[in-house]
């Protein structure tokens, strides 16, 4: 999807969510493309080795910003990528994280990044409890970083 929000030139590729299909041609040129990228230097990362390959390719269609949302809320508001740290960085490490009861009670409106914080706390519980996770949750590493009662 594009880098930039709406009125922003940034002609970047972010492969914060992309959606791509690949035929084994295409893969195997991927592939020879990063081992030559690799021999010349270090490892490129995926996002840099994606937009060399697919913008010189002229075969990428960015999705509209609505589904790399970041940093600020934006209407419509499809995804929010969770990129780097920012202000709010990533809902998996914060400390201390939202009991199950507030997040659960959440039902919007997502207004603030602090909201869509929230909101993945609320899915992350909705899906222990809707597929039986919670022994797992119990004992997953995640518990270590900052320990909530479930």
């Amino acid at each position: 999807s594009h880098c930039a929000r709406p009125g922003v030139l940034d002609l970047c590729f972010n492969a914060g969510l992309a959606v791509i299909r690949p035929n084994k041609t295409s893969f195997h040129d991927i592939m020879s493309f990063w081992r030559a990228k690799s021999a010349r230097g270090g490892c490129p990362n995926d996002q840099n080795l994606l937009w060399e390959y697919f913008y010189s390719l002229k075969k990428w269609t960015p999705l509209p910003y609505a589904y790399n949302i970041r940093r600020h809320i934006y209407r419509p508001l499809k995804t929010y990528h969770f990129a780097g740290g920012y202000f709010y960085g990533k809902p998996w490490n914060m400390c201390p994280r939202p009991s199950r009861q507030t997040a659960l009670r959440f039902q919007g409106p997502v207004v603030e990044v602090s909201d869509v914080m929230l909101l993945w706390w609320r899915y992350v519980y909705e899906a222990i409890d809707a597929y039986g996770l919670q022994h797992w949750w119990a004992v997953h590493p995640l518990q270590d970083k900052c320990r909530t009662t479930y």
